[in-house]
């Protein structure tokens, strides 16, 4: 089942592409070269900033747990991830696609789920596993 970017990737494609970005408007913006001291200082802060905000909401979480009825917690993850407005979108061998329907899907990523006899695997966006996990956790 695949895991998506671990942490690194993800902070460093946050981290390069804002400070890229951060380094380009502000060397136009203040009329200074984008080889300036103060504009790459400030470029570097807007990067790590972004970087750390990416790192949190949008690396990819794993949520792993037991389960005692298979067909229940079908059930139960079909409604809380209706709830969160996720659709099944594709049965791949071993794992099920969800995903959001129309232009959300461009940006909320997507959540598969591995359910097998005594456990469950879904793997997301930790922003969508944060959501996700207080309503299918098993009591």
């Amino acid at each position: 089942m695949p895991k998506g970017p671990g942490l690194l990737l993800t902070f460093f494609y946050y981290f390069s592409t804002a400070t890229l970005l951060a380094d380009v408007v502000l060397a136009q913006q203040l009329h200074l070269g984008m080889n300036n001291q103060a504009t790459l200082q400030l470029s570097l802060l807007v990067g790590t900033m972004t970087g750390l905000l990416g790192l949190y909401m949008n690396r990819s979480s794993t949520l792993n747990f037991k389960i005692g009825n298979k067909r229940r917690f079908q059930t139960q993850l079909s409604t809380a991830l209706t709830e969160l407005g996720f659709e099944d979108q594709v049965d791949e061998d071993d794992f099920t696609i969800y995903s959001q329907s129309g232009w959300q899907r461009w940006f909320s990523g997507k959540i598969l789920v591995k359910i097998e006899r005594q456990s469950v695997t879904i793997v997301g966006r930790a922003s969508n596993i944060r959501q996700l996990a207080p309503l299918v956790r098993q009591k």
